[in-house]
């Protein structure tokens, strides 16, 4: 049987996406993410870092900012290093691969209403299916 690691959070972006080009000049965004979670009156925070690219990762740097409600899918990795202490170091961070968000940000319009002529087949709406007139068929002429 083949690993299966997938991971779906909602949260609050903890900061401002901070958005990088790595050595090919693929876009690379990364951002905190905290998800709360109650439980008999007491309150659990989970704090995750998040890593996202290509195309995703403009969308969110230009979209979203500190507080923004999210909900992401991805793939979740642990992660180990050395500090220039000497310590060894690790935390676990997800690699985003879809982003949705959840609340209204008045001050920034959403992608689908902001660049229509850009990409204008992703954003098409949607157009009624012509009326037909009803055929009625005599009993006689149904074959079955």
């Amino acid at each position: 049987m083949a690993d299966f690691n997938s991971i779906t959070m909602v949260g609050r972006l903890t900061r401002d996406p901070e958005l990088t080009y790595i050595a090919d000049q693929t876009p690379m965004c990364k951002f905190g993410l905290a998800s709360n979670h109650k439980s008999k009156g007491k309150e659990d925070v989970c704090f995750v870092e998040c890593v996202c690219f290509d195309k995703t990762a403009e969308v969110v740097q230009k979209y979203t900012a500190k507080g923004r409600l999210v909900l992401i899918s991805g793939r979740l990795r642990f992660e180990t290093w050395q500090g220039k202490d000497g310590q060894k170091h690790s935390k676990h961070s997800i690699t985003v691969y879809n982003t949705q968000f959840l609340d209204s940000n008045k001050q920034q319009a959403a992608p689908q209403q902001a660049d229509p002529q850009q990409h204008p087949k992703q954003y098409q709406q949607p157009q009624p299916a012509p009326q037909q007139d009803a055929v009625d068929y005599p009993a006689d002429d149904i074959p079955f």
